[in-house]
């Protein structure tokens, strides 16, 4: 009986350009996640779960705003704040997982800037207020508090059964409450006719910081929507699941329009969900 021999000829890898490269990757990649899904059981969990989910959010501001009090807080304005849920979470089809969750977000921020400006100053070793100097670098720092309460579905994609997921949906939150301060802030030391100055302060108010506006914010939308993206790691423990997760918040609306300049609240979470079942 005569053999057959094979013959196997190479392909040159320069000879494949990067898209066909790509495609053939993303086939290979494609088919071992269905050959993975195909040999996982159907329905991984048939019970309902509650559980709460708390953490620490991670706050940066997009675009800028105005105050009444005309004073500014720029792009790049950075905070942190409390987040904390209720949710719920249905019975799993295949490796997807439909839930809610609702509960109050912190969300603050704070920025300076520094600013010229001609101001009257107190000497406090002399008590003299005869100083009118113009040109003074005088350092406005804005803080604002922003409280919402929030309900946000979601549905859950495990890539590995009880281990790694991904998670998306919607948020919905309505504003409960709003704060901003403004501040101004004398600097360390002036010269003043070739004397300097220490500890400065303003002759308005006799202390070297002041405040300029202390109050809710005027013209908040009640409404802002935005989409969560999370990751994280579903932990069996005693009868019950940790799930530490990693969320971004992404803004889809604006926080306020009138004196703003696409004025958003990005976030950044690290949460911690405590899982049990029904």
């Amino acid at each position: 009986m005569e053999r057959v021999k094979r013959v196997f000829v190479p392909v040159p890898i320069a000879g494949i350009s990067h898209r066909a490269l790509a495609i053939v990757l993303l086939s290979v990649t494609v088919a071992s996640v269905g050959n993975a899904q195909m040999k996982r059981p159907a329905d991984e969990d048939q019970s309902f779960k509650f559980g709460i989910e708390a953490g620490n959010g991670w706050h940066k501001q997009l675009g800028e705003f105005s105050g009444p009090c005309g004073c500014a807080l720029e792009e790049g304005a950075t905070g942190s704040g409390f987040v904390g849920s209720l949710l719920v979470e249905l019975p799993s089809v295949s490796s997807f997982t439909f839930g809610l969750k609702a509960g109050i977000d912190y969300k603050n921020a704070t920025g300076s800037r520094q600013q010229a400006e001609s101001v009257v100053i107190i000497n406090p070793s002399t008590i003299d207020t005869g100083y009118v100097l113009a040109g003074i670098p005088i350092a406005e720092v804005g803080t604002y508090k922003l409280t919402y309460l929030f309900a946000a579905p979601y549905v859950q994609y495990r890539i590995i059964s009880e281990g790694a997921f991904i998670q998306i949906g919607p948020s919905l939150s309505i504003l409960a409450a709003s704060h901003f301060v403004q501040t101004r802030e004398m600097p360390a030391t002036v010269s003043v006719q070739g004397q300097t100055i220490y500890n400065p302060r303003f002759g308005n108010s006799g202390t070297s910081s002041e405040v300029v506006e202390d109050g809710a914010i005027p013209n908040v939308s009640s409404l802002r929507v935005s989409a969560l993206l999370s990751t994280g790691w579903n932990i069996p423990l005693w009868g019950i699941t940790l799930a530490p997760m990693v969320t971004y918040d992404l803004p889809l609306t604006t926080v306020r329009d009138q004196n703003a300049s696409g004025w958003k609240v990005s976030s950044l979470y690290a949460t911690v969900a405590l899982k049990f079942g029904l």
